[in-house]
């Protein structure tokens, strides 16, 4: 049976009461500033290519990117973060109003704005540079953050905590989220950075990739055995029951039940891996807030980001590409 017929008989994942769920999405915010070249010249400077600049964009990233594509899937969200009180501040809440992201950013005087600049020729991407502050956020700072979500707390049906270890999310900040979460019987779900991941217990699903769960584990993931080693220890160490561990062009890890299954990639082609684990995430979510099962969640979530993969930029999608490509056994990108 097709997964698209699966879903189907599950209800479909989109149904009408979708727009009396929310999300919560608390995270490290980000400004995605992409300038556009044609590179056709050596500098006579030094041995470095010459990039002749003709277009620049401005997107949402980190966790405005994780709250961006659940705005795009139909999902209500409210974004909780932090942004510095600079213009680039300022570009970032422009486009959440654009994209009519409810959110309860503070603004610090101690930390700027995070922005990732990437210098593009075509396809490809030539350097990035990062302006970011990576400390700590104050006592105030976390105690403004955590009335901002007891503030909205009865609005909620999951919190996604997005991890990118910029300083927001200390370990007093997770676990006061996740305590109003338990007496409120809210999921969570955590993307994390870096270990331990011990800090997140209490969580209900982890999604870490690759990388991060070598990180955490110690365990160098190369096949089957070696990521069920990892996920064992994951879930020992952490206490988190679902684990999810994302593999690139190897597709998904899920461990459930202490029960390893590995979800094949969909993507067919791919130009752009920025922001697929938020989009990811966003898929994964969607689903889960309408009642469809984790292994369900996952084979969706895969869809998603093989849609995002075949775009430049940090991308997103929608219900509507979603599901061209899930119905179409011979899906292409261009």
């Amino acid at each position: 049976m097709k997964f698209w017929d699966i879903l189907k008989m599950n209800g479909n994942i989109f149904m009408n009461r979708i727009n009396e769920k929310k999300i919560l999405v608390i995270g490290d915010v980000m400004l995605d500033h992409y300038q556009y070249g044609s590179c056709e010249r050596i500098s006579p400077e030094a041995p470095v290519p010459i990039v002749d600049l003709f277009k620049e964009e401005y997107l949402l990233g980190g966790a405005a990117n994780v709250a961006n594509n659940l705005v795009s899937l139909g999902v209500n969200v409210i974004l909780c973060g932090i942004v510095g009180i600079d213009n680039t501040g300022n570009i970032l809440g422009s486009l959440l109003d654009k994209k009519k992201i409810d959110n309860l950013l503070c603004t610090s005087f101690n930390r700027k704005t995070t922005v990732k600049s990437r210098i593009m020729s075509g396809a490809h991407q030539l350097l990035r540079i990062d302006s970011e502050v990576r400390h700590k956020i104050s006592a105030e700072e976390e105690e403004s953050i955590i009335k901002n979500v007891r503030s909205i707390v009865h609005q909620i049906s999951l919190i996604l905590i997005s991890d990118y270890n910029k300083g927001l999310l200390t370990e007093r900040l997770i676990s006061q989220i996740i305590e109003i979460a338990k007496l409120n019987n809210i999921l969570v779900m955590v993307d994390p950075k870096a270990p331990p991941f011990l800090k997140y217990k209490g969580a209900n699903i982890i999604k870490p990739n690759k990388k991060e769960a070598h990180l955490e584990t110690g365990v160098e993931i190369v096949d089957y055995d070696t990521l069920d080693a990892a996920c064992k220890k994951i879930q020992f160490q952490s206490g988190i029951d679902t684990i999810i561990v994302t593999l690139s062009e190897d597709g998904v890890g899920l461990y459930e039940n202490k029960k390893l299954t590995i979800v094949p990639t969909k993507a067919k082609k791919v130009f752009d891996v920025t922001g697929a684990g938020d989009t990811f995430l966003a898929a994964f979510a969607l689903c889960i807030i309408n009642g469809q099962e984790v292994k369900y969640a996952c084979e969706y979530a895969n869809f998603a980001s093989a849609v995002v993969v075949g775009k430049i930029g940090s991308a997103t999608t929608n219900i509507h590409e979603i599901d061209t490509i899930i119905s179409n056994d011979k899906y292409e990108f261009i």
